[in-house]
């Protein structure tokens, strides 16, 4: 499970494309304080130069319907260092899907004449997800908007965590 949270959000003028543009700003790895790191925090900005970040309740018809690719407008995959290669490792609780924190992300769209968004989000992912312990990770994130306009891949620099 990850947990997100919107740091802050501006609406500027419209200066930026339509096209989501995504970026990482900062990770963090948090100590449990036992001798073992327990969560990583994911900061990164997103910006959208019409603002149609988000998808609503009734969002679940046609490409957005549960198992379509865009179901989950924020992807976010889990990838760990094994000789020498980047591996996306099986999920131990199920050995048929990859580890994954893809999310939802609800309707952002400002209000008033400028729809432009910029903002700063935070996710926090446990170090050892569903019990699997990789000691070098990194995560590769894309967001997507309501028009299905795809960011750019991003990935977060290479962690090396203490898992319990």
């Amino acid at each position: 499970m990850v947990l997100f949270g919107i740091l802050g959000c501006t609406d500027s003028k419209n200066t930026m494309g339509i096209v989501p543009n995504l970026k990482f700003q900062q990770t963090t790895v948090i100590p449990s304080g036992l001798g073992y790191d327990s969560l990583v925090w994911l900061d990164v900005q997103f910006e959208d130069g019409d603002g149609d970040i988000g998808l609503g309740l009734s969002d679940t018809l046609g490409d957005f319907a549960y198992g379509k690719y865009d179901f989950h407008n924020l992807k976010v995959y889990y990838l760990y260092l094994e000789n020498g290669r980047w591996v996306y490792p099986l999920n131990p609780l199920t050995s048929a899907d990859t580890i994954t924190f893809h999310e939802r992300l609800p309707v952002l769209t400002p209000t008033g004449k400028s729809k432009a968004i910029s903002s700063d989000l935070r996710l926090k992912i446990p170090v050892k997800p569903y019990g699997f312990s990789g000691d070098s990770i990194k995560y590769r994130l894309r967001i997507s908007d309501r028009l299905k306009h795809r960011s750019q891949w991003v990935e977060s620099p290479l962690l090396v965590v203490k898992p319990q």
